[in-house]
């Protein structure tokens, strides 16, 4: 039957409707071809396209980065009182005078951390038209004094190609599917790389990259 003839329900939107973006009226969802199963059952799948993302995302970078000696936190996005903050993706690669592997931390921090010597990160606003950036993304050049309560959110042997060697990259991608995005709220709360205070390999060096939402 024509579309204009879509079984409706009692409000009068055609049933399985959808939105359209800059369209105040409801209109149905395309389907796909039917296919017929063992029981005659005629089914069809529902066409869809990937849609760009919708909340406001910022990313910040550090290359090269030489953390200070028996590191603990070396990047932290603490949350604010203003925004909640998502974490949607952290990238890192490592290199070192001798390839070998090295241990890093990506914790969930509940209380913050204090003391130290930090310096805030570039951000960048993947969206000109978005509202200001609140979150604050820093890297310390001295220990923090004491760093905040947490538990691992994962735990993970980076491997360490030597400098003139193109690194392996690890990239955690969050809020993919039914799994959350590492949520921050409130100015307790934070998403830290840590090193866990041990030695790092001589000449270590390491390129971070951290994405994340505000809303």
């Amino acid at each position: 039957m024509a579309i204009g003839n879509t079984t409706r329900d009692f409000g009068n939107l055609p049933m399985s409707c959808a939105l359209p973006v800059g369209d105040a009226t409801p209109q149905p969802i395309r389907g796909g071809k039917e296919y017929t199963d063992s029981q005659s059952n005629i089914t069809t799948n529902i066409a869809f396209s990937p849609e760009d993302g919708w909340k406001a995302t910022f990313s910040a970078s550090v290359v090269s980065n030489a953390a200070y000696a028996t590191p603990t936190d070396v990047l932290v996005l603490p949350g604010n009182a203003s925004k909640t903050l998502k974490v949607v993706r952290f990238d890192i690669s490592s290199a070192a005078t001798a390839a070998g592997m090295y241990t890093c931390h990506l914790i969930k921090r509940t209380t913050a951390n204090s003391g130290g010597t930090s310096s805030a990160m570039t951000i960048t606003r993947f969206d000109s038209n978005d509202a200001a950036v609140t979150g604050a993304p820093v890297t310390y050049s001295v220990v923090p004094t004491s760093v905040g309560t947490g538990t691992d959110i994962a735990a993970f042997r980076l491997f360490q190609s030597t400098l003139t060697t193109q690194p392996e990259r690890q990239v955690f991608l969050f809020g993919n599917g039914p799994m959350e995005a590492v949520t921050l709220r409130g100015t307790a709360q934070a998403f830290a790389v840590n090193f866990g205070g041990v030695a790092l390999p001589a000449g270590s060096i390491f390129d971070m990259t951290i994405y994340w939402t505000e809303e």
